[in-house]
């Protein structure tokens, strides 16, 4: 693995596969068994998006270089270097091309017009500067803000909510609000702690859940909402193809529930991504439920009365998504987030706190999210089947992140966890306990 992060191992293959007779194939196009190179419309995405953090932070390459040598964005120095070498050859191309056209870029235009306000150049007549979502800020944002108030009876009034997904791919930098005393001065900090949409039960899971991580402000959400006994339900299915009929099953309790009620429902499907959207029913009783498919991204903002989210599974792009960012992107962020699943964890939290009532969870048998698994350990949560009866998931009593499966072996059925070989855990299928 050292080999693998440093770059000396294929230095090393390259010299020892001829001697074992297999004939070295450098095709980047070549069919390749495997998981897959990373696409180009996302690596040129990756680029744009660490070109906006680069200029946003002010770094020269020089400085990249120094981050990468400081381990910021992990071991894996070898992929990183490779990244910077075409990092710079695509920034310089895209610099002679603003040059050429005598334009400049949004993070340009961002960063000259702060040079003005800082060298005093023009004078804000302004003595309150508002901003709204203030969790999208990013740094070049943030240091004009600063430059605006900058003198005696100016003033910084910012609202936002860092347990909210942030928009990366614009630049945000979270720790321009977790840090903002230390960025703009002292200042008061109003912390808005109740809420007027979701149950008691519903916030007190949600924000559990979004409060792990430390980085984040701390606070206490409260709710005088009349409680309900469910608010998150588990179902799990045995194949993804089954998911559809999961969603429709669902929407049709909703709509019974709504009948007795006399009261129209709506409800949100939110997928991570918009391919999740395949999950939404072609048919459901338009008389009672109002049902439209958001990502979980563009529902920030909104509410219905039951959310349900497809999909929430352990695959590359389940929920939480294993490519969400990119390692490389901490070498140009000023202050790169180590906890695990960090925006992710906050989108889900996105997901939960849309809903006014009940959010339903979709996952899939031999695939359950960690997220999933987290809500079960620490809440206590059931899982169902899609006819509504409890499941037999039982959580591993060792890992406490896995679920325990039927093997087969030469002494008989046993009890095995789904996290193996991580977790060895083991249990005799005719006992109790083991």
């Amino acid at each position: 693995m050292a080999q693998l992060w440093s770059g000396k191992a294929f230095a090393y293959l390259s010299g020892e596969l001829p001697k074992l007779g297999v004939n070295l194939d450098p095709n980047p196009d070549r069919t390749a068994p495997g998981r897959q190179p990373i696409e180009n419309p996302r690596l040129a995405a990756t680029f744009r998006t660490f070109l906006t953090h680069v200029k946003s932070s002010r770094l020269s390459m020089q400085d990249l270089r120094e981050r990468l040598q400081q381990r910021i964005a992990g071991d894996f120095q070898f992929r990183h270097e490779m990244f910077l070498r075409l990092f710079e050859k695509i920034w310089g191309a895209w610099t002679d091309k603003l040059r050429e056209s005598g334009c400049i870029d949004f993070e340009d235009m961002l960063n000259l017009a702060t040079d003005c306000l800082e060298s005093g150049q023009w004078e804000s007549p302004y003595e309150l500067i508002m901003v709204d979502e203030f969790q999208d800020a990013s740094r070049a944002r943030a240091r004009m803000a600063s430059a605006l108030v900058h003198g005696e009876d100016r003033y910084l009034f910012a609202v936002g909510d860092d347990w909210q997904g942030i928009n990366r791919f614009a630049g945000a930098d979270l720790a321009v609000m977790t840090e903002f005393d230390a960025l703009f001065g002292a200042g008061t900090t109003l912390k808005l702690e109740t809420t007027f949409r979701c149950p008691p039960s519903l916030c007190g899971i949600s924000s559990k859940f979004v409060r792990k991580n430390p980085r984040q402000i701390a606070k206490e959400v409260r709710s005088f909402k009349t409680d309900i006994a469910e608010p998150v339900r588990i179902i799990r299915v045995d194949d993804e193809r089954l998911i559809r009929g999961a969603v429709e099953r669902r929407l049709q309790e909703i709509s019974k529930e709504s009948a007795a009620l006399r009261r129209k429902a709506k409800v949100h499907l939110l997928g991570r991504y918009r391919k999740d959207q395949l999950y939404m029913p072609a048919s459901y009783d338009r008389r009672w439920v109002e049902a439209s498919f958001l990502t979980v991204h563009s529902s920030k903002g909104l509410e219905a009365d039951h959310v349900i989210v497809p999909r929430v599974t352990s695959e590359t792009l389940g929920f939480p998504s294993k490519v969400a960012d990119d390692p490389v992107l901490q070498l140009a962020m000023p202050s790169g987030e180590g906890f695990e699943f960090a925006e992710e964890r906050r989108l889900f939290y996105v997901a939960l706190t849309r809903a006014r009532s009940t959010a339903t969870l979709i996952t899939v048998r031999h695939m359950e999210s960690t997220f999933v698994t987290e809500l079960l350990k620490d809440h206590g949560l059931r899982i169902l089947n899609v006819d509504g009866s409890e499941d037999d998931a039982e959580l591993c009593p060792a890992c406490g992140d896995g679920f325990l499966r039927l093997r087969k072996s030469t002494y008989g059925p046993f009890m095995g966890c789904s996290n193996f070989p991580r977790c060895r855990y083991t249990r005799d299928a005719r006992r109790q306990s083991r």
